[in-house]
């Protein structure tokens, strides 16, 4: 089936001339669509494997789609660029031996709604170059020697970054931390969340403050 292209007078709502009442049984993957909305062009291109959360005018799914795939994703005349800051702000508990992935559940900043502080996972709109950059903070704790919090950034199809590995002296009564940055290239719809490894012989609480993510598209 070859491609077409649509058009429509508004985004979502349903009515006849909404992007979203297009059904997708009638739509193949790369189709274009072009439309003004309150004097804005806007420009998509329809994914057929896409399930990304609704987030409009990023993200627009077609009513009859359900729980099921098939997106417009919006390109063309608009820039849209991650832009993700988010928190760990809970105190959680990071026991040893095995990753665990860092739950932040404080949102600062989600451009795109990229983000989701329930499951503590970025999934990318858009295929491109991230820069992805962490870190962490414990609480006052008891450490052995040599001990460590690792931080990975682990995508879901990618190759993971690996953070540095600071060392923690043997000591008692003192905070840790972990950081981990790099550029990385996500696919569409791409998932990505963060884990820490502690190499020290007992639990430890990270603190409420100063654990932090942002993501960035850059390319």
């Amino acid at each position: 089936m070859s491609n077409e292209v649509r058009g429509f007078i508004a985004l979502t709502g349903g009515a006849a001339g909404a992007l979203d009442a297009i059904a997708d049984a009638d739509l193949t993957d790369q189709d274009y669509a072009f439309g003004v909305v309150a004097g804005v062009q806007h420009c998509y291109w329809y994914d057929d494997d896409s399930g990304v959360a609704e987030n409009s005018p990023y993200v627009i799914a077609p009513d009859d789609v359900g729980a099921g795939d098939g997106r417009w994703i919006l390109s063309g005349f608009q820039p849209a660029f991650s832009h993700v800051i988010v928190e760990a702000t809970g105190g959680q508990t990071i026991t040893s031996g095995s990753p665990i992935t860092i739950q932040y559940n404080s949102e600062i900043k989600d451009l795109l709604g990229e983000f989701n502080t329930g499951t503590y996972t970025f999934t990318a709109i858009y295929a491109g170059y991230y820069l992805v950059t962490a870190t962490i903070l414990s609480d006052v704790e008891n450490w052995g020697a040599g001990s460590s919090l690792i931080l990975t950034a682990v995508p879901s199809v990618a190759t993971p970054i690996a953070g540095i590995r600071p060392l923690q002296p043997d000591t008692n009564s003192k905070q840790a931390s972990g950081f981990v940055s790099g550029g990385i290239y996500l696919t569409a719809s791409e998932t990505l969340h963060i884990t820490v490894y502690s190499t020290n012989s007992g639990s430890i609480d990270l603190s409420t403050s100063s654990n932090r993510l942002d993501i960035h598209r850059i390319a």
